[in-house]
């Protein structure tokens, strides 16, 4: 009784503690690829990023959409699923349902109009947490998809890319178009401007110009530019505070690079008018909006691109731009988080999709200017580690990666040439066929193969001047078109893959191959190319240092973060946080030597692993693990080999001639248990077909089993011999995708 007396004193004494609070804070990076992140020179300033990778854990390359493009690709990382998911399939997607649209009818992809699966944010938010979105894809016009039918005070939603656009970026020089010299009272020189349907006056005045709105005004003093990269000093530093634009729902901010003594020249570049829309306390609210820009500065969504085409602009001043665009986006993120306090904070970055579209493929020659861009975009990682304490987790994912391209192919004149304009219309890198379930649809479902039969020929048949393919791979069985997530009805019949060096157009103009007006950055490729895939990074508690994730897909992303922050995925995520609780995450470390690389049987040199994952509508999840002993032709090289049974009720067909020679012939398959009979009848074929083996009479497949029925549809035995064939096929080194 003494001892229980003390024990519930001393229990009575020891303060309660509340558990510490986990955030989430993720950042997208547009068009940061996996290998330029690790191999690119140009990426070096990157240092936070790659930091993660050393702290925390990071995925060898995450795996995005098809095509390989941003608004598709983003919107698989909020949604967890692909465009038969999501309704999203390009930049410019379809529109839904199919009987009320041709197939040629399109709407903006980036805006929520085409999103048919919840995204990440409002799935956290009906859960309670608080929430901040910050510049995401698919989330303006603010629908019931996107930011709930009912109150939800606890959700932020800030867009400046997709909200009403006024004017775009300006170069404002006396002389040029639209710009005249005025009188006024009070200065010495005074010049009016048009932007958009907006005004503007400035007053030369000593070392500067005073330039008003209305009866809004802000002053910009003239500076040289910039000659070197903002590594010890303020981005975009130069710039003046912003200027609420009259009658409008936005801000601008002004660059002045020269001044001429007498005020009769000078040149001044001016933001694009954009409006910041902002949902907040469960409504639009442009209260918000204006507070935030007041405080900050203007929305500035993209770097002025258009004006270094046209060659208004050098690079010096290009990059100033990007350096702006990074530091609102800095500013805005700080602003909600210290103001709202999130949960879950999401920001989008477009700065480095910006600065490669156009740089990229020039080569060595743009090197330094890229790296003056990363550098820039190094400070947005830091400021966004910077927001985190020790309980939280940082997510950096990114959307695909980039390519060098100075040849484009008209695939659209492609199709035309083959006779089937009106039956079949490019989609960037994917094909979809007039199928009479489309509005006004001409092609039966008897005849769709057919069709494709045709775009496929047509396709390959188109070569390049040294005689061969351009277009290197075409997928179009419903196996392939469903690995990418191109389901009915949003998924695409069609997708194909061109060489390096050449991209696609959809335009009808021109030839079936046209040159480039000069070399560009462009994607929307394979996702399986290496340098279309894209990153994922995490860094807290659960992201053990240096861990290797694996490959990884886009669609994974939804459900990390969701894991993370300690809720329910969103309802439509088809795949698994791949960030699932190790033993060595929890301080059990088996074996007594330390783990490879990828901690994975591939770590043994020569070893190859690859998969095929079905899964279809509701009830299919299953499919294919090879495991290849070497590269070669395993019946003519055989290796030594050994079973060892910890539990006897499994299957594993192959296993008594493994045991009395000691030998494994063929690659080793695990499938479910009613598919061992498919599984083993396609490794026998799959050997008996090498060159090689002509003379081969005897096969010994070795294939193992589970029993996956408490989650597929087992009885319905949807494993077929091409899917244990891919999986051989495809079998690769390093780590292992889960």
């Amino acid at each position: 009784m003494r001892k229980a007396a003390w024990l519930g004193l001393l229990l009575l004494l020891v303060p309660c503690v509340a558990p510490a609070r986990s955030r989430v804070f993720f950042m997208s990076f547009d068009a940061l690829g996996y290998e330029r992140l690790t191999a690119d020179p140009a990426a070096e300033p990157l240092t936070a990023l790659r930091g993660m990778m050393r702290t925390g854990a990071y995925a060898e390359g995450l795996m995005p959409a098809y095509p390989s493009t941003t608004a598709n690709g983003h919107a698989a990382l909020w949604t967890g699923t692909y465009a038969g998911g999501n309704g999203i399939l390009y930049n410019q997607t379809p529109l839904m349902p199919r009987s009320a649209h041709a197939f040629t009818e399109r709407v903006v992809g980036f805006r929520s109009e085409g999103l048919t699966a919840e995204p990440i944010w409002l799935t956290a938010a009906r859960q309670g947490k608080r929430v901040v979105a910050h510049q995401v894809t698919q989330v303006f016009p603010f629908t019931p998809q996107t930011v709930g039918s009912g109150p939800m005070p606890n959700l932020v939603v800030a867009n400046g890319f997709q909200s009403r656009s006024f004017a775009p970026w300006q170069l404002v020089r006396p002389g040029g178009e639209g710009v005249r010299k005025v009188e006024c009272a009070g200065a010495p020189v005074c010049f009016e401007w048009m932007a958009g349907k907006s005004t503007f006056r400035a007053e030369v005045v000593a070392g500067g110009l005073r330039v008003r709105s209305g009866s809004q005004m802000v002053e910009v003093r003239a500076q040289p530019e910039e000659i070197e990269a903002p590594r010890n000093r303020a981005l975009a530093r130069h710039w003046s505070a912003g200027l609420e634009v009259e009658g409008l729902p936005a801000f601008v901010a002004f660059r002045l690079f020269s001044l001429a003594a007498d005020g009769s020249d000078f040149e001044l570049l001016q933001t694009p008018i954009q409006e910041m829309a902002i949902y907040a306390d469960s409504r639009v609210n442009a209260e918000v909006a204006r507070e935030m820009q007041r405080e900050v500065g203007p929305a500035v969504g993209n770097a002025a691109g258009s004006l270094w085409t046209r060659t208004l602009i050098n690079e010096r001043r290009f990059l100033e731009t990007l350096e702006l665009v990074v530091r609102q986006q800095i500013a805005e993120v700080k602003w909600l988080a210290r103001k709202r306090d999130p949960d879950l904070l999401i920001t989008y970055v477009s700065a480095i999709d910006d600065l490669d579209h156009l740089w990229y493929g020039l080569g060595e020659s743009y090197r330094e200017w890229r790296k003056w861009g990363f550098v820039a975009v190094n400070r947005a990682a830091e400021a966004l580690l910077g927001l985190a304490s020790r309980e939280d987790h940082v997510v950096v994912a990114s959307d695909h990666g980039m390519a060098p391209v100075e040849w484009y192919v008209g695939v659209n004149k492609v199709l035309q040439g083959a006779g089937l304009a009106g039956k079949a219309v490019a989609l960037n890198t994917c094909v979809l066929v007039n199928t009479d379930d489309w509005k006004g649809g001409t092609v039966k479902a008897a005849e769709r193969e057919g069709v494709l039969d045709q775009v496929a020929a047509a396709l390959v048949a188109v070569k390049a001047d040294d005689g061969q393919p351009v277009v290197t791979m075409v997928y179009r069985s419903q196996e392939d078109l469903r690995f990418f997530g191109h389901v009915d009805p949003a998924g695409a019949d069609l997708c194909f893959d061109l060489r390096p060096g050449y991209g696609p157009t959809e335009s009808g103009d021109g030839g079936v191959l046209q040159k480039a007006v000069r070399p560009v950055g462009a994607h929307g490729f394979d996702p399986n190319r290496a340098d279309m895939k894209a990153v994922l990074l995490v860094t807290g508690p659960r992201a053990a240092a240096g861990r290797s994730l694996g490959p990884q897909r886009s669609a994974s992303v939804a459900a990390l973060v969701a894991d993370l922050l300690g809720i329910g995925a969103p309802s439509s995520a088809a795949f698994a946080s791949p960030l699932a609780v190790r033993a060595r995450d929890l301080g059990l470390k088996p074996g007594v030597f330390p783990p490879g690389k990828a901690n994975a049987i591939t770590d043994v040199a020569g070893v190859l692993v690859g998969h095929k994952t079905l899964i279809e509508g509701s009830t299919v999840r299953t499919g294919v693990t090879a495991i290849l002993p070497h590269g070669g032709n395993v019946f003519n090289d055989k290796v030594a080999g050994a079973v060892f049974v910890g539990n006897a009720f499994g299957k594993l067909a192959g296993s008594t001639q493994v045991n009395e020679l000691g030998q494994i012939e063929t690659p080793i398959v695990l499938t479910n248990t009613l598919s061992v009979g498919t599984a083993m009848e396609a490794v026998v074929g799959y050997t008996v077909r090498l060159p090689g083996n002509e003379k081969v009479r005897s096969v010994n497949a070795l294939v193992g089993e589970t029993n996956d029925s408490r989650i597929n549809d087992i009885r319905g035995m949807h494993v077929r011999r091409e899917h244990v064939v891919e999986a051989i096929v495809r079998a690769s080194g390093g780590a292992v995708m889960e």
